[in-house]
């Protein structure tokens, strides 16, 4: 939705450039990005972080939130590596499991937003290896911000949700079911220079 872009371009007064796959929420982003008179300092573009126009060594930091499940990880971290400058940093946020959950629960999750590979956290420090990042680092978020930590306008977004589309509650129990297996963690890895 552009927040992460338009934060970094305030706190750091730098150039960002923010993708995403679909057409509207690109479109949402711009909004945002407008709003908050950033016009020219954020770039909302749409692309494919496993097929990214970008021309090698561009960027000096890529971030990545919670997309890389959904795509060809392999692929898309070496698509990374191919567009960072020597010494850049990469930036990833992901979910991961801390133990496999017992099969009734991965059915459970099937056909949900939660049906994706969750690797562990050592397989996700080996993707990024074998994509040629060193340096790497992780922290592990135990239990990541819920509605409750984020405010009250987001809480009230979320019990809004909650109240009004079925499909959303129901995500939303399945959410509370692999929760005890699953964590999230960030990933920093560098471009050797």
């Amino acid at each position: 939705m552009g927040t992460t872009a338009i934060e970094i371009a305030k706190r750091f007064g730098c150039q960002v450039t923010a993708i995403d796959i679909n057409p509207a929420l690109v479109k949402h982003a711009q909004k945002y990005v407008r709003n908050a008179g950033l016009e020219g300092q954020v770039t909302v573009e749409q692309g494919d972080l496993v097929h990214l126009h970008y021309p090698d060594e561009t960027f000096d930091r890529v971030t990545i939130e919670a997309v890389s499940a959904f795509v060809d990880r392999p692929k898309a971290f070496k698509e990374v590596a191919r567009v960072l400058k020597p010494g850049g940093f990469i930036l990833d946020h992901e979910g991961f499991f801390k133990q496999e959950p017992p099969p009734e629960i991965l059915e459970k999750i099937r056909g949900s937003a939660f049906d994706v590979p969750f690797d562990s956290l050592e397989d996700w420090v080996k993707l990024y290896e074998s994509a040629g990042f060193t340096e790497i680092e992780t922290i592990t978020l135990d239990k990541p911000a819920g509605p409750f930590e984020q405010g009250f306008m987001t809480f009230l977004k979320f019990l809004s949700l909650l109240l009004r589309r079925r499909d959303f509650r129901k995500n939303a129990m399945k959410q509370r079911a692999i929760l005890p297996y699953a964590s999230f963690m960030v990933l920093r890895g560098k471009k050797p220079a």
